[in-house]
């Protein structure tokens, strides 16, 4: 899940809407700054969430109403540098995340009460799907398709959570109203099908972002090893408890 460029700055920056502060690398206007922000604020949700889920067994509560942000966040943070080169960071991005969402699944199945892929898996299969577009081969194109169509369809947010990422990358791309279409009927799905309403907040959480100019460096990686990290740390801490 990197994304963005490097931020010249180790500092947190506030409201410096200058072009030398971040840098614009990035479509609609957007420091990689700012992106690397949005990142930080999707983990904070997610590790919050996931806290009160597995350690205090919640079932509601604002802990996990927060967590709805996490999944939208991160698409909009994926779909960015994806728009940049679809196949080749596709290609990147399935190959990197594969090693950690089999490592997550390990950690987390005997936690999770499902049969649900973990989400990385919906990444991995985001990924996959953009990057068979490079492939001249008809047949190998499609049926690399099918099997992220058969591996989406376990995984957390299905279909859906595929599409949404995959048609906001398409939009920031192109910038086709077909496209933003299609990622708002997408999301809508997700909302409907989990009751996640909440997550519509994440446009907001964006705009604010970018408002204000917060910004945060970029450490490469971070993300990835974070997600699987809090299952690790998971399973050590309830060893010594």
């Amino acid at each position: 899940m990197s994304m963005g460029v490097r931020v010249p700055s180790p500092s947190v920056t506030w409201g410096d809407r200058r072009p030398s502060a971040a840098g614009r690398a990035l479509p609609f206007g957007i420091r990689s700054g700012e992106l690397e922000t949005i990142k930080w604020l999707a983990l904070g949700c997610m590790l919050i969430s996931h806290a009160g889920r597995f350690w205090f067994h919640l079932e509601s509560g604002w802990p996990l109403v927060l967590g709805q942000l996490v999944f939208p966040l991160f698409a909009f943070c994926v779909a960015l540098p994806l728009s940049r080169d679809p196949v080749e960071v596709g290609k990147r991005l399935a190959f990197r995340l594969a090693p950690y969402a089999v490592v997550c699944q390990i950690l987390v199945q005997p936690v999770r009460g499902d049969h649900v892929l973990d989400v990385l898996f919906t990444y991995v299969c985001v990924g996959a799907w953009l990057a068979s577009a490079g492939y001249g081969d008809w047949g190998r194109r499609w049926l690399v398709r099918a099997l992220v169509l058969g591996v989406a369809l376990f995984s957390a947010f299905w279909w859906p959570g595929v599409a949404l990422v995959v048609t906001l990358t398409r939009w920031v791309q192109t910038r086709r109203v077909r496209w933003f279409c299609g990622a708002v009927a997408a999301f809508a799905c997700i909302a409907w099908l989990e009751a996640r309403w909440f997550g519509f907040a994440a446009f907001a959480v964006v705009a604010g972002v970018m408002r204000l100019g917060i910004t945060m460096p970029r450490v490469r990686n971070l993300f990835a090893r974070a997600y699987v990290g809090q299952y690790v740390g998971y399973w050590v801490l309830r060893a010594a408890t």
